[in-house]
């Protein structure tokens, strides 16, 4: 399933208008995670996705880095869970 440029920016802006406007129901934190490392974990338990349910994640994924940029940078964590931009720990590693 191809799409526009035109179309993924539509929908990406209605996206994040959905946030803005109920972003006072929101968590604080509802974006400070590694959007990667939540798919790597959760994609292991999804298998009949389909394209649909890829355009939508994706689009999820670029709405939550946007709203990472807005707050700072996009982040990326490391293998200890720590973004590795500011050393900030995002997520506890296993033990």
């Amino acid at each position: 399933m191809k799409k526009s440029i035109n179309q993924i920016l539509k929908d990406l802006v209605e996206n994040i208008n959905f946030y803005l406007k109920h972003s006072k129901e929101l968590n604080k934190d509802q974006f400070k995670y590694d959007r990667y490392e939540f798919l790597k974990m959760d994609y292991n338990r999804i298998h009949n996705e389909d394209e649909d349910d890829i355009y939508h994640t994706d689009i999820q994924t670029l709405t939550t880095q946007i709203f990472q940029m807005k707050d700072g940078h996009i982040i990326i964590s490391n293998d200890d869970g720590r973004d590795i931009r500011n050393n900030k720990l995002i997520w506890e590693k296993n033990k």
